[in-house]
């Protein structure tokens, strides 16, 4: 359970307020807060029921960060249902889209949006696929890490090959308590830059054309 000042913190900037940096300022109320009825979103409930993996809200909030960061490549490490692969790449539909996992769980509906994108799908040992495609790609654009063990080797393989444009998103940081400590770490670590924990997940920037800062959200 969060303390008071956890949740205090957490409700003030979500509102953007004690956030100074113009682009964390703008990433929090344009992106994470817009309410606007993007065109896939129909599209992408229904695949987001099918999977049940996560909500239709989370869904929505992947596909208009992925929309906003324009990667030119998407990772999604531990893929599952495949729910929120299709969110990010409805969000930026022309980047090359990776699907890496140990077995291929994709729902119905997932499988024949990724298909029509013609996502690259790798099942296997995930770890030697995921720094495949790692080495295939050069600089990582958008790393998804869905609910998986190896989060932390997933995370430190990608940090090898990160720029100022590379985004790593990791669910569920409030799991368990190794996970939580292991987000606090990389909260702490040097090599990110700006890290946003929105308590479902966590999102790592590596533009170090700012300074390092964190900051606590609690998004629907």
């Amino acid at each position: 359970m969060s303390s008071l000042p956890d949740i205090i913190n957490r409700y003030r900037h979500n509102r953007g307020f004690g956030i100074q940096s113009p682009a964390a300022f703008y990433f929090v109320t344009e992106v994470l807060n817009e309410r606007l009825p993007y065109y896939a979103y129909e599209q992408l409930a229904a695949i987001a029921k099918e999977g049940g993996e996560f909500s239709v809200a989370h869904c929505k909030l992947l596909f208009r960060m992925a929309n906003y960061i324009k990667p030119q490549n998407i990772i999604s490490f531990s893929a599952g249902s495949g729910s929120a692969v299709s969110a990010m790449i409805a969000g930026k539909s022309r980047a090359i889209c990776y699907v890496v996992d140990e077995c291929n769980a994709l729902a119905s509906q997932a499988k024949v949006f990724l298909a029509e994108k013609q996502s690259r799908e790798h099942y296997g040992n995930g770890l030697e696929l995921l720094q495949g495609v790692l080495d295939e790609v050069g600089v990582v654009g958008l790393l998804h890490i869905g609910n998986t063990l190896k989060y932390d080797r997933a995370v430190e393989s990608a940090l090898n090959h990160v720029n100022n444009n590379s985004v790593i998103i990791v669910e569920g940081i409030h799991r368990t308590k190794e996970l939580k400590e292991w987000w606090q770490k990389m909260v702490e670590d040097s090599r990110t830059i700006v890290t946003f924990d929105m308590y479902s997940m966590g999102v790592i920037f590596f533009d170090n054309n700012y300074k390092k800062q964190h900051y606590t959200l609690k998004m629907k």
